[in-house]
């Protein structure tokens, strides 16, 4: 059985100054180096800023001795449990953990947002 987890993140990006969302594979380092597995064009961000994983005890949030801090909720932490609705900020980006997913189960939710969509399509395209 296939456990690997998938954390489903909304963010803003301050570069671009669009809305962004991501499903990102766990452990996530969330950083401005070339390391980081999710990478933010920040200055008060660290290269490697803080981490996010899956343990046994939840969803858990690292800050990997930043610069500016980790701030969970409004609040500085060094670790954290995470749970869907917080927020996550590092330099002027704000995260919202929307949620952790299973790889199986984000597959077939992905497969039936697809068929959602398509049927949605269908349906415009017949209607007009």
């Amino acid at each position: 059985m296939n456990d690997k987890h998938f954390l489903l993140l909304e963010w803003y990006d301050p570069l671009t100054r669009t809305p962004m969302e991501g499903y990102m594979p766990l452990p996530v380092i969330i950083g401005r180096g070339n390391r980081a597995s999710l990478k933010i064009e920040d200055d008060a961000v660290s290269r490697q800023h803080m981490m996010i994983a899956m343990t046994d005890s939840g969803l858990v949030l690292r800050d990997l001795s930043s610069t500016n801090g980790t701030y969970l909720n409004g609040r500085a932490v060094f670790f954290g449990y995470l749970n869907a609705g917080d927020r996550i900020m590092a330099g002027a980006v704000v995260f919202r953990v929307d949620g952790v997913a299973q790889e199986q189960i984000l597959k077939s939710a992905l497969i039936i947002k697809r068929s959602f969509m398509e049927d949605r399509t269908t349906a415009l395209v017949r209607r007009n």
